[in-house]
């Protein structure tokens, strides 16, 4: 993993003034505080904008920081870095002189360094990298709850640092109710670490050919023959939680709602399967439907735009 640039992360040049490093994480942390921030990793950000905060606004653990930052640009990659041993770094920053090797300032420096692996193999290692990945999710899985075994992508990191995507297989536990932006929180199945990071799933909707999604609601278009809705009907249609019959009022028309109560996504309170009505009417492909239809002009005194001239 890349060694964190504190000044990257807030946005400033290395040699900002006390006053600069202040300004830009106000405005960051107004900007990924999670209260007012829901999109997908704007919690992790604002605690990177906080450890970053804490590191740049106080003058010795940032001068700290800021040789250890020159150490690793210094040199040509990340590898060869990690493969010196941390003590060894250490003892190269000859003006902090006894500072660095006080207990509280050498942990200091260790964990400035846990991410990019320049710790060493003896020393005290850190918490894992927190990962996120998408979870794309049916309807009917989101309504029901479900338990699933499955592939994940996330952003790792090949054995030179680069960046990579990996898959990764999971079982999951998908909670009844859970809706579309909201994570699932998988722990210690994130970077590897004492302890290991966390996985977060976010879950995002898979397509349905037949409902579609309204906050907790459920919205199911049902196609209807003219004379089903003219005449009533009682149909059989599906919902997230399984077919049930529907009793359609005679004299319908298109873009009527019917409401089943507590059919839609679980919750407090639960939502409903609101049944919108479609008329779809038959083709006149053949002389006989053609003469149907002739039938009906002539015998229905029936017009649609009555009371538009």
């Amino acid at each position: 993993m890349a060694f964190k640039d504190y000044y990257a992360l807030l946005g400033i040049p290395p040699g900002a003034s006390h006053e600069a490093v202040r300004l830009a994480y106000r405005r960051l942390a107004r900007q990924y505080h999670p209260d007012l921030n829901r999109e997908a990793g704007a919690e992790e950000r604002f605690k990177a904008i906080n450890e970053a905060h804490d590191v740049l606004s106080d003058p010795a653990k940032r001068a700290a920081y800021d040789q250890m930052r020159q150490q690793v640009q210094a040199r040509s990659d990340l590898g060869s870095a990690s493969r010196r041993g941390f003590e060894d770094l250490l003892a190269s920053f000859a003006s902090l002189k006894d500072k660095a090797l006080d207990p509280g300032w050498r942990e200091m420096l260790r964990g400035f360094f846990t991410d990019a692996g320049l710790a060493g193999r003896g020393g005290r290692s850190g918490r894992g990298e927190d990962q996120h990945a998408t979870l794309r999710l049916t309807l009917v899985d989101m309504a029901r709850g479900a338990h699933r075994e499955c592939t994940v992508r996330i952003e790792g990191r090949a054995e030179d640092g680069t960046p990579c995507p990996l898959e990764k297989r999971v079982k999951v536990r998908i909670p009844a109710g859970i809706t579309p932006g909201k994570r699932i929180r998988l722990a210690g199945m994130g970077g590897e670490g004492e302890p290991a990071g966390d996985l977060f799933l976010t879950v995002e909707l898979e397509p349905d050919p037949h409902f579609t999604l309204d906050g907790r609601n459920v919205i199911l278009r049902l196609p209807l023959a003219p004379w089903e809705a003219a005449l009533g009907a009682t149909l059989r249609v599906p919902t997230p939680h399984g077919a049930v019959q529907l009793k359609v009022p005679a004299g319908s028309q298109s873009g009527r709602r019917l409401r089943l109560a507590g059919k839609g996504l679980p919750g407090q309170p639960a939502g409903d399967l609101l049944v919108e009505l479609q008329i779809h009417v038959p083709p006149a492909h053949t002389p006989e439907a053609r003469a149907l239809y002739e039938d009906m002009a002539a015998s229905l005194p029936f017009n649609p735009r009555a009371g538009m001239e």
